[in-house]
């Protein structure tokens, strides 16, 4: 489930009970929501994050044991998998609707992830490349998207001119496709695709 509403805590530091103040210690709980937490195991934490609660409880009336997971969680069990061939920086861009998330980790760190809203191409350039000043990444590291985009349209061709290395991110793991998906664009739905992987 897509929110750009969440909160990532570190195990050790993880305390049941406290999951609600830990999602309002950055962001208002709005009436008719409810708070959800998704274990994640790299990095080691936890994703406390809103829903609708309506929309949980027609989930859960349906589907009474499924789980409602972050869009977030299959997106770090897929960058898990596939950073461990990445000397240096992994860094991933992942675009919705109104917001984009952007991850980087250092060989085995999580050096940064955080959401961004935007309403414009120019709104994600300006805050990638500001996080690119701040932890001063070089132009010429490989940019990893997913999402909302696609090759060649107005976001990755705006990105070429100040970043050299993009690549589309699809799905792997332990299954294979139809040739019916030959001509889709499959970094779109790598979180649809990635849950299958998750614990």
């Amino acid at each position: 489930m897509p929110s750009k509403k969440f909160t990532l805590i570190p195990a050790p530091l993880y305390d049941p009970a406290k999951k609600n103040e830990y999602f309002s210690f950055n962001h208002n709980n709005e009436e008719g929501n409810t708070i959800i937490t998704n274990k994640i195991s790299d990095p080691d934490s936890y994703l406390v994050f809103s829903v609708s609660k309506q929309i949980s409880d027609l989930i859960h009336n349906y589907f009474p044991v499924v789980n409602i997971n972050h869009h977030l969680k299959p997106l770090m069990t897929f960058i898990s998998h596939n950073r461990k061939t990445v000397h240096g920086n992994y860094i991933h861009i992942h675009i919705e609707r109104e917001f984009f998330n952007l991850i980087v980790f250092n060989h085995n760190t999580l050096k940064f992830c955080n959401t961004f809203s935007y309403r414009n191409i120019s709104d994600i350039l300006y805050f990638v490349l500001n996080v690119f000043k701040t932890l001063d990444l070089k132009q010429d590291e490989t940019i990893h998207f997913s999402g909302l985009t696609e090759k060649y349209d107005d976001i990755s061709s705006n990105f070429s001119i100040y970043l050299r290395n993009i690549k589309f991110s699809g799905p792997t793991g332990n299954f294979t496709f139809s040739y019916v998906f030959d001509d889709t664009e499959l970094h779109r739905f790598l979180n649809l695709f990635s849950i299958t992987n998750c614990e």
